[in-house]
């Protein structure tokens, strides 16, 4: 978390016109809550059209989550209300644990160059630095359900044991989570690059969580696979639902 704030810290500090910061104006606000909504709308429409192909086990749940569209846009829509006291930079873009390396002393994040499949422009756009910090987030949900599954190839764990363990990868994932925003916005503080009020942090946080898992629900690869279950369980949670 130390790490990433420093990172965001370096990326905001640029005295080039492209690497300034800049303010969240209503306009971008705007723009922002409609490609939220887009990628939104457009991501459960796929996940409806997909719901005889998924595993039985999984389409009471996609189900679920196809019906809370109303919520998560709901809960986009806050972007829109009132000016945000924080500020927009360059950002790394593609910002997951597959982008991070340990020395063995330290943590070193590489290959800023943002996501490969969107245009050069997109890429250059100045955005929150929240919605890196949100990727990580994500990814250690991720990591928690690859160690679940290595145990169970590893025949330590029988595979039907899963809603016994899903609490407690939850739990791990949460509490890693908090450990890693804890030190991230402890060394942003002072930087005017996120907000300084605790609960319009907490709102935008949500927000760029719950757009990170409407991203990987859109995701071709991931909705073919087991993985599916992740995102789907992360959107009920953060709808202030339960999973079914």
């Amino acid at each position: 978390g130390q790490r990433t704030a420093e990172l965001h810290l370096a990326l905001g500090a640029g005295q080039e016109p492209d690497a300034v910061p800049e303010p969240f104006t209503s306009h971008y606000q705007r723009g922002l809550f409609q490609s939220m909504r887009n990628v939104t709308t457009r991501s459960l429409r796929r996940l409806r059209s997909r719901l005889g192909a998924l595993a039985p086990e999984l389409q009471p749940l996609a189900r679920q989550v196809a019906d809370l569209e109303r919520a998560f846009l709901e809960r986009f829509r806050s972007v829109l209300q009132g000016r945000i006291d924080a500020r927009r930079i360059r950002i790394h873009g593609d910002c997951h644990l597959s982008q991070v390396l340990w020395t063995g002393k330290d943590f070193i994040f590489f290959d800023l160059e943002g996501e490969a499949r969107l245009p050069l422009s997109e890429r250059r756009i100045k955005r929150s630095p929240l919605r890196d910090a949100a990727a990580l987030v994500r990814a250690f949900h991720y990591a928690a359900h690859a160690g679940w599954r290595r145990h169970v190839e590893q025949g330590c764990i029988p595979e039907d044991k899963f809603a016994l363990c899903e609490p407690w990868i939850r739990y791990w994932n949460v509490w890693v989570g908090v450990a890693y925003l804890k030190a991230y916005v402890h060394r942003l503080e002072g930087s005017g690059l996120i907000p300084t009020a605790e609960q319009d942090l907490h709102d935008l946080m949500q927000i760029y969580l719950l757009h990170r898992v409407m991203t990987e629900l859109g995701d071709d690869e991931l909705a073919a696979s087991p993985n599916l279950r992740i995102p789907l369980r992360a959107a009920v949670y953060l709808a202030g639902e339960s999973p079914l």
